[in-house]
């Protein structure tokens, strides 16, 4: 808008000089060319020393003849009259008045006329330029050439604009009649240009969100149908059970599937509250504590497998700062790194803990079958699911949320080979200000 008014002004003044500038060139020309414009000024003049020389008292003197007139009047000498009409290419008799017309060094057009009070030379252009002369090209075309010409310049300084809102006005209806892909013509440096940039800027995000929505949507319907139906499977089981072991065995199998479901429900939440970007309530806290804690329940579990993982701990005994974390969400990173490492190992697992000054490194590694190197940017994506051994199970959102809460963190997840054999994921967390 201020861009506008600066162009809307300036032009403005640059089309008013323009005018003046053409008008006074027109003029200059007229006077250069046109003979009878010096007859003009005397005419003008013998017209106006009359009416002054009629007024009672008439002027005695030529003080009071410029006093009369409101122009420069200068006495004259017989002798001076003589030569400058001798000299003086155009003379005249009006109205019993003789008079010579002149130019002088600058460019002024002076009258010298004869008065009974003695000859006199008269600034005639003043005269002329004053009085009020409806032929004066300044009065009687400087106004209305201006008042069009400005006009024409409003009309063209918002004829651009019109036509850019009326095009974000037609992106708006797309985009509101679900065309997401709608998207505003950004004019650089025009009036809408903010306009048009925040409003494809909003239409990114909405059609993220919706995609991501959709996407969301869809998976986890498609997820809940597996639990949903071994839930009912089990049920049923339970009701044709024959003996109570057999009861308990299903109970046991439903318990299992429930804790599945309160898993994908879980993990969804925090997804959710991940891509809002809610803000995170760190505190300095132990990650080596925190670890050591999950480590020990994943233990307990591995009892009841036929063939236990072996854990292996590195860096986790040794004195390590603390880290400035959301603690729940550390919690739910070290589970899905942990559940996804134990998901996929063979026989072995490790979890290694370093530290520097300024932040703590945290290693999961697995000996199962990894993940080639130009699927790794992608398996980070909510829902994603690869082709593979390794990722055709689960949900596809445990890595997704585990970039999420990292990055949320300010840091970077990395995802690398691990000398185990299988894949090996770096996580980093600020140290506590207080520790450094």
């Amino acid at each position: 808008m201020i861009r506008f008014a600066l162009s809307f002004v300036f032009g403005a003044l640059a089309l008013f000089f323009l005018i003046e500038v053409g008008i006074a060139s027109l003029w200059y020309e007229v006077e250069e060319e046109n003979i009878e414009y010096a007859w003009l000024i005397a005419g003008h003049t013998h017209q106006i020393v009359s009416s002054a020389m009629d007024t009672h008292p008439p002027p005695n003197t030529a003080a009071d003849l410029a006093t009369t007139l409101g122009t420069d009047v200068e006495p004259l000498t017989h002798g001076v009259f003589t030569e400058t009409c001798e000299e003086a290419a155009f003379m005249a008799h009006q109205n019993g008045l003789q008079s010579c017309t002149t130019l002088d060094s600058s460019d002024t057009i002076r009258v010298a006329v004869m008065l009974p009070i003695g000859p006199v030379s008269i600034d005639g252009s003043r005269l002329f330029w004053e009085a009020e002369d409806p032929g004066h090209p300044a009065e009687t075309l400087s106004f209305p050439l201006l008042l069009v010409g400005m006009l024409i310049l409003g009309l063209a300084l918002g004829w651009g604009p019109r036509r850019q809102l009326q095009k974000l006005a037609a992106s708006a209806q797309r985009l509101r009649d679900g065309d997401l892909s709608a998207r505003a013509t950004v004019s650089r440096h025009g009036l809408t240009e903010p306009m048009a940039l925040a409003f494809n800027d909003m239409a990114d995000h909405v059609q993220r969100t919706v995609e991501w929505q959709d996407l969301m949507l869809q998976t986890v319907a498609h997820e809940l149908r597996t639990p949903l139906s071994r839930v009912r499977f089990i049920v049923t089981r339970i009701e044709v059970a024959g003996s109570r072991e057999e009861q308990l065995e299903a109970l046991a199998e439903l318990d299992e599937e429930l804790s599945d479901l309160e898993s994908l429900i879980s993990s969804v939440l925090t997804l959710v509250r991940v891509s809002r970007a809610d803000p995170l309530e760190t505190t300095p806290n132990h990650l080596c504590k925190a670890l050591n804690s999950r480590l020990r329940r994943l233990e307990k579990r591995q009892r009841h497998r036929s063939q236990p993982l072996t854990i292996e701990r590195i860096g986790l005994d040794a004195e390590s700062p603390q880290a400035q974390v959301d603690l729940n969400a550390v919690s739910r990173v070290f589970d899905n790194l942990l559940n996804n490492a134990v998901a996929h190992a063979r026989t072995r697992i490790r979890v290694s803990l370093a530290h520097s000054a300024d932040a703590i490194r945290i290693s999961v590694e697995d000996d199962g079958d990894g993940i080639a190197p130009e699927a790794r940017e992608k398996v980070l994506d909510a829902f994603v699911q690869l082709d593979s051994s390794r990722t055709q199970s689960g949900t596809g959102l445990g890595l997704a949320i585990v970039r999420g809460l990292v990055e949320a963190h300010g840091n970077r997840l990395e995802l690398t080979d691990s000398d185990l054999g299988g894949l090996q994921v770096f996580t980093t967390w600020p140290v506590a200000k207080q520790a450094k």
